[in-house]
């Protein structure tokens, strides 16, 4: 596993810090899912919009071949049902 760049690990950073201070009462706050799912489950934070979802598709895209490797039929067919319910669905 590689370690995060310098720019990524701030974005995380900020990502973080804003999601706290949404928990402090201090504004709302429009991020991913699994870096809210824990102060939701635990009542710090509300969710507004509710209904909304942050129109997103993951797709995987394939060479139009006849035989597909059983490792790439194998990794698609993890990833669709990973993406079905992500692990972080379990904390709302």
């Amino acid at each position: 596993m590689r370690s995060l760049s310098e720019a990524e690990a701030e974005a995380v950073a900020l990502q973080t810090s804003l999601v706290e201070a949404a928990c402090q009462r201090l504004g709302l706050v429009f991020c991913p899912i699994f870096l809210s799912a824990v102060a939701l489950r635990e009542g710090r934070l509300q969710r507004v919009l509710a209904d909304w979802h942050f129109p997103l598709a993951v797709s995987a895209v394939l060479p139009n071949a006849r035989h597909i490797p059983a490792k790439v039929r194998t990794f698609v067919d993890f990833s669709a049902a990973h993406f079905r319910r992500p692990p972080w669905a379990e904390f709302i």
